[in-house]
């Protein structure tokens, strides 16, 4: 779709520029030039409303790139052989140590 083409309602926040078409009512974000996300609107918004919605897509577009990349680096890990050896640890830390001396107080307490 071009820019010229658009009749919409335009400001910028919070480094997004964000559109609302007049005619679908269409909300879309750009960034650097690119439209990064569409989000369909059954009525005109006024500008506070569109920035409550843009904010919640925000946080939402930035919890799924750390969900992305947390994925990412669990493949790393995993490929690298790394992910079994905490888990070894873990274990190996979870388990307490026995004393001799504990044995010897279970063997007393039957």
């Amino acid at each position: 779709m071009l820019d010229h083409e658009m009749k919409s309602v335009e400001f910028c926040h919070r480094g997004y520029k964000v559109y609302q078409e007049e005619d679908t009512r269409n909300v879309y974000l750009k960034r650097k030039g690119h439209i990064i996300a569409k989000m369909p609107c059954r009525r005109p918004l006024d500008e506070e409303s569109l920035r409550v919605r843009v904010d919640c897509y925000i946080e939402l577009l930035k919890i799924c790139e750390m969900i992305e990349e947390k994925k990412l680096r669990d493949r790393k890990e995993k490929a690298r052989g790394t992910k079994k050896k905490e888990k070894e640890k873990a274990i190996d830390n979870y388990a307490p140590k026995r004393k001799k001396s504990d044995e010897v107080l279970t063997y007393f307490s039957m």
